[in-house]
């Protein structure tokens, strides 16, 4: 009995002086992970009118299409709420994970650009990767909110 009353202060002390210790070492660096999904995702088509928009539908759409197609360039816009990242923090590492779920070609290389213009998402559904007339509020190859 009087060996496990001593291996218990012997323990007691050690995890008391651990915290006290703490106190005293230098600052560790911190990263905290945000993963995040996107707020908004539209696909502009380059119909010159400016009418086609597709930003209410699941997926979006971005290369070029077939030669069957009267829109064949298509460009996907994707945006993410990063407001929960304090002012002032310091990003080093992003990653973007797309999932790619039709093709005729096999995998591309695709280019991620800033967009430093404000655009709506809209609620035009389009079909058959070819979008659907702009609506109110949609975002297009030449709007960035369509009347």
């Amino acid at each position: 009995m009087i060996d496990l009353l001593s291996r218990f202060r012997a323990l007691r002390s050690a995890l008391l002086l651990v915290p006290a210790l703490a106190g005293f070492a230098a600052p560790r660096a911190q990263a905290d992970v945000l993963v995040t999904t996107t707020s908004k995702d539209a696909t502009l088509f380059n119909a010159t009118v400016g009418n086609r928009a597709n930003g209410g539908n699941f997926y979006f759409y971005v290369g070029r299409a077939g030669t069957n197609t009267a829109w064949p360039v298509r460009r996907g816009l994707v945006a993410f709420d990063l407001t929960s990242i304090p002012a002032g923090s310091t990003v080093t590492n992003v990653q973007l994970l797309l999932y790619m779920s039709q093709t005729v070609v096999g995998a591309k290389t695709f280019e991620l650009r800033r967009v430093t213009t404000g655009w709506n998402e809209g609620t035009t559904v389009g079909f058959s990767g070819n979008g659907g007339v702009a609506v109110s509020g949609d975002v297009t190859w030449r709007h960035t909110f369509w009347n």
